[in-house]
């Protein structure tokens, strides 16, 4: 009896934290409250005022917080999106704010993870010293960083004797690059894989893991030429501190790091958009990240220029990552903000808004909800490819149909998921028709309204995988309705209808 009761104990134990892993996503925070987020055990105070995470606020600061309870499953991989925004005064004739900040992926086994080093190495990648006693370790078990690099020495090899480490040689620093470095431990890897300029798409580096060398004849990461700063404020201000978007400062990013393989070996596709303002680039497209296996590089030897010796470094991806982001400031400094988190599974159905702009005010509308959205019967990516064409509407499950409202400015389920009611009216959804039907409510005068809704993806068992759990539920879509027509008004011609 002991022996079966210890086997339940442990089973639901097991189930438990199963389940917490699983449950998690899609997840959402704002980032205006420090609840769920820890700091980096050196790291400083960070802010939270009710614009989202304020990493830095003043000169000379390193500063980092991570999601303490989120865990991340690594080879389903995940889809990030933050806004984030540089602002404030710090800046001089010449530099307006540095230096920036990144999104840092380390291994979630790690108690208490302490930041890299400070400026250049945006908290991430190590800095050694010609005394032991100031070189800096890099954040602990890290295994990816995307930085956003206003100031432009992110990237660089850095040669002076306080500070240097493993980088690019490039003539002059050159601002307002996305730099990805990878795994390191201690004052050893954190090697740049990539890095891409947004001023100047032409202007790009990649590591080639097999001579250690970078190149830069490489495809171009988007189609159309994209040009724009990471910090849009030129004056010593705040004033775009609300900046959402549409406005020449909103920036957000969204990441995607896509379980795949490549020549058989594992790892990840790794994309990088950004909006900028209302117009999205791709900064970063299809780099892949090995899980496993040697890479070779160029560690530095000592603060001397030019003097590396070729390594070969051992990746190994943990089995469960955690998220971060870190931010750091110099001489010259400004706010670096995060906010409005979201995090996803790849293979998650994709859906799309809705907008009806003909809906009738005395009458019922109806029109398809799933019209633009697609779900997955896979969990890998295939490079070169866009998540949408390896979707289709066929995968999406229409009896998980789920509708959502406002109340008290959140997004909180209905309780009968197929029906949704505001002050304008009541909408049903019909699974087997995948169609929506609003019918107003008597005397209902409002010009437009709102609802949203959530899908998952069909039972479909991937290994160990079932891509119809609710795990992989959808983001939340809008769905909008602007009433311009009377659909009962009958048009009278000379006495008669028309």
């Amino acid at each position: 009896m002991k022996k079966k009761l210890c086997f339940l104990v442990c089973y639901l134990a097991f189930f438990s934290e199963f389940a917490l892993i699983y449950a998690q996503l899609p997840y959402n925070n704002t980032a205006f409250s420090g609840d769920e987020f820890s700091l980096f055990s050196s790291s400083g105070e960070v802010k939270f005022q009710g614009k989202g995470a304020e990493l830095t606020t003043k000169a000379n600061e390193t500063n980092g917080i991570f999601l303490s309870d989120l865990l991340l499953i690594s080879e389903r991989g995940f889809i990030l999106g933050f806004d984030y925004l540089m602002t404030g005064a710090g800046g001089n004739s010449i530099d307006k704010g540095a230096n920036g900040l990144a999104l840092v992926l380390f291994d979630a086994t790690v108690i208490a993870p302490n930041l890299g080093s400070k400026t250049s190495g945006l908290g991430y990648s190590y800095s050694q010293s010609y005394s032991t006693a100031f070189s800096v370790q890099g954040l602990s078990k890290g295994f990816l960083s995307i930085g956003f690099d206003l100031y432009g020495d992110s990237k660089e090899r850095s040669a002076i004797s306080h500070e240097y480490r493993n980088g690019i040689y490039t003539q002059g620093r050159k601002q307002n690059h996305v730099t990805i470095r990878g795994q390191g431990s201690q004052l050893a890897g954190y090697p740049v894989y990539l890095s891409q300029s947004v001023t100047n798409m032409n202007e790009r580096y990649k590591l080639d893991t097999e001579t250690g060398e970078y190149i830069t004849a490489f495809e171009a990461p988007d189609s159309k030429a994209f040009s724009f700063k990471l910090r849009e404020n030129n004056a010593n201000n705040e004033a775009d501190s609300n900046a959402s978007f549409g406005h020449p400062s909103y920036r957000r990013v969204i990441v995607s790091l896509l379980p795949s393989s490549k020549l058989r070996e594992n790892g990840f596709y790794l994309n990088v958009d950004i909006i900028h303002g209302s117009e999205m680039s791709r900064v970063v497209n299809s780099l892949f990240i090995p899980a496993g296996g040697n890479i070779t590089y160029k560690e530095v030897d000592t603060e001397a220029k030019h003097k590396d010796v070729t390594k070969s470094y051992r990746i190994n991806a943990p089995e469960q990552f955690k998220i971060g982001f870190t931010a750091t400031t110099g001489t010259i400094y400004q706010k670096n903000i995060v906010r409005n988190i979201d995090i996803s599974l790849p293979f998650a159905p994709l859906v799309k808004d809705v907008r009806v702009s003909d809906a009738c005010k005395d009458h019922t509308t109806t029109f398809d909800a799933l019209i633009n959205s697609v779900g997955f019967a896979t969990n890998k990516y295939v490079s070169g490819q866009s998540m949408e064409s390896l979707g289709s509407k066929e995968h999406l499950d229409p009896y998980s149909f789920q509708f959502l409202t406002l109340i008290d400015n959140k997004q909180i389920s209905t309780l009968e998921p197929y029906i949704a009611t505001t002050s304008a009216g009541r909408y049903e959804y019909n699974p087997k028709t995948r169609e929506v039907v609003f019918t107003p409510a008597k005397g209902m005068s409002v010009s437009s309204d709102k609802v949203y809704f959530s899908i998952k993806n069909k039972k479909k068992l991937v290994g160990t995988t079932n891509l119809g759990g609710e795990q992989y539920r959808s983001e939340i879509a809008e769905i909008s309705l602007d009433f311009t027509v009377n659909c009962n008004d009958v048009l009278m011609v000379n006495g008669g209808p028309l």
